[in-house]
């Protein structure tokens, strides 16, 4: 399966501020944590919550995309489902 590190830019959150998001097309598990993932975003903690529930384009120049961009569209495109 696929995975995205979400990783909050803002502050010293530590650990608090990375996410790991597992999953497909249908369904999903997240965890905090930080671990070597299919994609991973960067940007500040609001940001990431207004990417992960689709407030904001996957592709918003506020999101710093490492590793495979269409592991972390298929997560976004299906997040709101």
């Amino acid at each position: 399966g696929q995975s995205v590190h979400l990783h909050a830019t803002d502050g010293d959150l530590g650990e608090a501020g990375e996410w790991v998001l597992h999953g497909g097309d249908a369904t999903f598990a997240w965890a905090h944590g930080h671990e070597k993932s299919t994609a991973a975003i960067r940007a500040g903690v609001a940001d990431l919550m207004l990417a992960v529930t689709r407030r904001i384009p996957a592709d918003d120049p506020r999101l710093e995309v490492l590793g495979e961009p269409e592991a972390w569209r298929s997560f976004w495109e299906n997040a709101a489902r």
